[in-house]
């Protein structure tokens, strides 16, 4: 086994290594690698804690998006403004921070934490009930609109309030207040599958994914040590099913050919252009944009400031609209700077908090693994839950989940604790 100072001395020398690589040549088309070697590092520490690997493995795709830049010779996005390689290798080297500042602070030993201490302390009939209600609400008048079966992903109008996500707090408050009757167990498993195909039919992949894992995490316990080959097992299955389903959202037609079994008509997708048009590509680009739009001072030093305070009080600030949109860059002079929107964990922290920002944001996520295993405080076990189920938005959309999505839970759960203590005496 790698000691501890050995992982932090390789990731640090990496880092430095793709820095001083940037400084001298900043268009070098192999600064990336040292990023994706970092990722693939964090796999093999965090190879024994599911949730912590599967988050690692997330990062990947967005890892290497360079290398269809330098090596393949696409354009990484449909959406233009800032993309050179200069700024594509800068967005990578910020990621060798994030990763390194999460080795530092990673947990170590092989721990496997077990839900259901803080499940027996929850446990409540009348919370189960309550909880599952407010999320079978939020996920009927939460999304509304055109599905996919009828236009294509971003064609039609639909409708999509934050409440239908936020479901997915209350479904895992829910099972974390439930007990082992059948009868919850099946409230459980039918709102997870009409939750999951609601958000198929309307395009969405990133709420089934946090909905998925918090079925697996509370209902499952891979929390606990789990069988590796099964593990690999769901995640090629996830894989094919989200790429497939990732089709449908663009070609809505196929659904009508697979039910009608017509399939006299291949269907093949070409990109003459050499256009690079993912999610994981789109985000990179928003992503750069923030960097050059700090470099040229576009973005100022007293904006990013008011950013930042956005961001952190945002969750107070949720009745002004004013201030609580500053802190989201990816919106910030949209209509002169094009984008698809989202951006990097990375870049956001770069925008507010220089060159430290990715540290220091990398530092926190691996002091969250920690309190999820190894802290001894229900508040902080749930926040990290929410925070290990929530990271394709944080890393990838924005980390304003980490303030709001999170912190609703942590409240919601605190309050009805307080409630009941009262109800009590």
């Amino acid at each position: 086994m790698i000691s501890y100072f050995s992982q932090v001395f390789f990731s640090i020398c990496l880092t430095f290594i793709a820095s001083s690589i940037y400084f001298f040549e900043p268009s070098n088309p192999y600064i990336w690698l040292f990023t994706l070697v970092l990722n693939i590092f964090l796999l093999v520490i965090a190879r024994a804690r599911f949730p912590i690997f599967i988050m690692f493995v997330f990062f990947i795709k967005y890892t290497i998006i360079p290398y269809y830049y330098f090596f393949e010779g696409y354009q990484i996005s449909y959406w233009t403004s800032y993309i050179d390689g200069d700024l594509i290798n800068f967005s990578s080297l910020l990621l060798c921070y994030f990763y390194s500042g999460i080795i530092i602070t990673l947990i170590r030993r092989a721990q496997y934490f077990d839900l259901s201490d803080i499940k027996c302390k929850l446990e409540s009939n009348f919370g189960f009930y309550m909880a599952m209600a407010i999320a079978i609400f939020f996920s009927i008048y939460g999304l509304s609109g055109s599905t996919i079966l009828y236009s294509s992903y971003g064609s039609g109008e639909i409708n999509k309030s934050p409440m239908f996500e936020y479901s997915i707090i209350f479904f895992l408050i829910a099972m974390m207040m439930s007990n082992q009757e059948k009868k919850k167990k099946l409230i459980i498993l039918l709102f997870l599958l009409f939750f999951s195909i609601k958000s198929f039919l309307y395009g969405g992949r990133i709420e089934v994914i946090q909905i998925a894992l918090v079925y697996a995490y509370v209902e499952r316990n891979l929390l606990l040590k789990e069988n590796v080959f099964k593990i690999f097992i769901v995640l090629g299955m996830s894989f094919l099913i989200f790429k497939f389903v990732g089709e449908l959202r663009t070609n809505p037609e196929m659904v009508r050919k697979i039910i009608s079994l017509d399939f006299s008509d291949d269907i093949h997708y070409t990109n003459n252009n050499k256009i690079l048009s993912t999610n994981a590509s789109d985000v990179t680009q928003a992503t750069t944009r923030m960097i050059g739009m700090v470099d040229d001072g576009e973005i100022t030093l007293s904006y990013s400031i008011k950013s930042f305070f956005s961001y952190i009080f945002n969750l107070p600030l949720i009745l002004n609209t004013e201030l609580s949109s500053y802190q989201n860059l990816a919106a910030y002079k949209k209509n002169i700077y094009n984008s698809g929107g989202g951006g990097l964990i990375v870049g956001y922290f770069y925008v507010w908090m220089g060159i430290i920002g990715p540290i220091f944001i990398g530092l926190f996520i691996g002091c969250i693994t920690r309190w999820l295993y190894q802290m001894n405080n229900i508040y902080l076990n749930i926040y990290s839950l929410f925070v290990m189920v929530s990271f394709p938005r944080w890393f990838a959309y924005g980390p304003v989940i980490l303030v709001k999505f999170c912190l609703v839970g942590v409240i919601y759960v605190f309050i009805f604790n307080v409630i009941r203590n009262i109800g009590k005496k």
